[in-house]
């Protein structure tokens, strides 16, 4: 392989992100099949999860607001509080955003944090969403460790520039359409 596809500094610009993670994904395999790591069990190919392609599949019935939603081998409940309507067997839609967003916030700062050997000991995001004139969410990142001011200002730099956020920000296209029960609900692009 290259050394132009695993060094992000030469890779930044030519190819697009979700390619280069691909390559990182596909160096990180190489490398944990070399020390004797079970790749299978670590990434399953075949439900997309090596691209980061996974489906993600919501069911609900009409009687209520409480829905079985199931990510690869993971099951999670989504539902309403009861001032809403719904039993409070799981998080809100809101909920799960914050959720992905502080997720992937801590990820991003943690990852950085490590890759530049800075003496991080854990993060904690801590998010809130309100809808008083429009949309807004604030996020507070709480920093745990050994850091000079110049490493805890980096480190809020690239909090605000983590995957998702970019992704919301970003224009998204969503494309809606009615399936039957035993067609492919996604079009393979």
């Amino acid at each position: 392989m290259p050394h132009a596809f695993v060094t992000q500094n030469r890779v930044r610009g030519r190819i697009p992100f979700h390619e280069r993670c691909a390559v990182y994904v596909l160096v990180a395999i190489f490398w944990t099949a070399r020390v004797g790591i079970d790749v299978a069990a670590l990434v399953n190919v075949t439900s997309g999860e090596l691209t980061g392609a996974r489906i993600v599949t919501v069911h609900g019935s009409a009687a209520g607001f409480a829905q079985e939603i199931a990510i690869g081998r993971h099951r999670l409940t989504g539902d309403e509080p009861p001032l809403a309507g719904g039993t409070d067997a799981g998080p809100n839609p809101y909920d799960f955003l914050l959720a992905a967003l502080g997720t992937c916030v801590s990820m991003t700062v943690a990852m950085y944090a490590r890759r530049k050997r800075w003496p991080l000991d854990a993060v904690t995001v801590r998010l809130r969403h309100s809808r008083i004139h429009d949309d807004h969410i604030d996020c507070d990142v709480e920093l745990a460790g050994v850091l000079s001011e110049e490493q805890q200002v980096r480190l809020l730099e690239i909090a605000e520039k983590y995957p998702v956020h970019r992704t919301l920000t970003s224009e998204i296209h969503i494309q809606t359409r009615l399936t039957r029960r035993d067609e492919d609900p996604l079009p393979v692009r």
